[in-house]
Parts: structure tokens; sequence; C-alpha cells
């Protein structure tokens, strides 16, 4: 099985993402009094549509879906929508000149950010609270909504988070933890990615004259 990056390049025209539970509610037939069980399993939905893509983009697409063998192997995705946060965690500093003092000669430079962030402590696996340092001081650094990834799966924020004088900073998550994360752990927060498993065997590509293609493909995350 291998897990292949989605192309930055290849745009979806629609996209959807949301995240399905796997809560169980029982009801009585005789009161209809209910109750729910919240069950691990909580896992991303992604659906992409390309429209009339011609022969720049088509053959690409058609190329990518027959790499992944119908599910067979796996593509890392992030959400189109909020590829960064809202927050001041996306703040950058461009540095314009190297160290000896040379410069760019396109006018460029490195890009950095204030926020290097990693878990301050260990959690576990079901955990809802992660607690948080490297993050730029007393800032307001991640919205309620924003993404982060940690150990290769992807997360949401639930709340807006400001950090503390010294970088910490706690966050409330959904899906809760899939598996346990070491304190030191590396945080992203810049286009972070989850992996998915396309829902079906293939990819129709109804064709119109141009010839223009169009795809419309459902992937769902790829548990552990």
């Amino acid at each position: 099985m291998a897990i292949y990056a989605w192309p930055i390049t290849l745009r979806p025209s629609n996209a959807t993402f949301w995240l399905e539970a796997n809560t169980l509610r029982m009801e009585s037939p005789l009161s209809r009094a209910a109750q729910t069980l919240i069950r691990p399993g909580a896992r991303w939905v992604c659906r992409m549509d390309f429209n009339r893509r011609g022969h720049g983009v088509a053959p690409r697409l058609d190329a990518l879906v027959a790499m992944l063998d119908g599910g067979a192997h796996e593509v890392a995705l992030f959400d189109w929508r909020r590829p960064v946060p809202r927050g001041a965690a996306a703040s950058t500093t461009t540095v314009d000149t190297f160290l000896a003092g040379d410069t760019f000669t396109d006018g460029g430079g490195f890009v950095s950010y204030a926020s290097s962030p990693v878990m301050a402590s260990a959690a576990t696996r079901g955990a809802e609270t992660l607690y948080t340092s490297g993050w730029e001081n007393s800032a307001a650094v991640l919205l309620a909504g924003d993404y982060v990834g940690l150990n290769g799966r992807l997360y949401m924020v639930l709340e807006d988070v400001t950090s503390s004088g010294a970088g910490l900073a706690t966050l409330r998550i959904r899906p809760r933890l899939h598996a346990g994360a070491a304190a030191g752990a590396r945080l992203t927060f810049i286009r972070p990615t989850t992996r998915f498993r396309l829902a079906a065997q293939g990819v129709e590509n109804p064709t119109e004259a141009g010839p223009l293609s169009s795809y419309s493909m459902t992937f769902v995350e790829s548990l552990p």
C-alpha cells in the first residue's frame, strides 16, 4: 500500500469536506427516551468536483485515479476550503537576505512562521484536549474551525485558541485522537493532511465536445 500526495496544481471546482461521526443513538420504543453512545471511528469525508477540464488536467486526473487502484492505495488530502488557519499562526515573516548578506535576484525571500508548535505533554488515544507549546506568544493563533495536523492525521479546533506569554496553548479537537501522541511531536497547520481512500472502485469522467471532461470523486479517511 502506497500513500500519494495530491498535486497542489489539481485544484477542484467545488470541494466538500466534513466529519462523519460514529455515534450510536438508541431510543426506547415505550417512552422514546434516547441514549447516545460516542464510539471511536469518526472520520473525514471529502468530495471534489472537477468541471470541464481539458487536455492539461483531465489526463492527469485519469492517471491519479488509476494509480489509486480503486482504494487499494491512499492519498493525502487537506481541506481546500481552509488550507491555512485564519488565526495568527498563518502570519509570516519574509527574510530577503542570506546569512552572508546576499539578496534574492528575483526579489523573493525565505518565508518563516512565528509559531512552531509541538506537543507539550503526551496525549493518549481518544483524547480531545491537546496541551501544546511553541506558538507565537500572546496571540490568537487559531480560530474555531481551523485545522492542525498531528502524526499524519487531521484535527479541527473547536474553539478560538490564544497562546500564553510563554507560547503555550490548549486545543480542544475533533475527531478525538486516533492514536497516542508523544511529548515533542510536531503539529502542522499549513495544509495539514490526512490519509484517504477512494470510496468507489473508480471515477466516471463524462466528456463533452472539446473534449472537456468532468469528475466527481469521493474519498473517506483511512483509519488506523
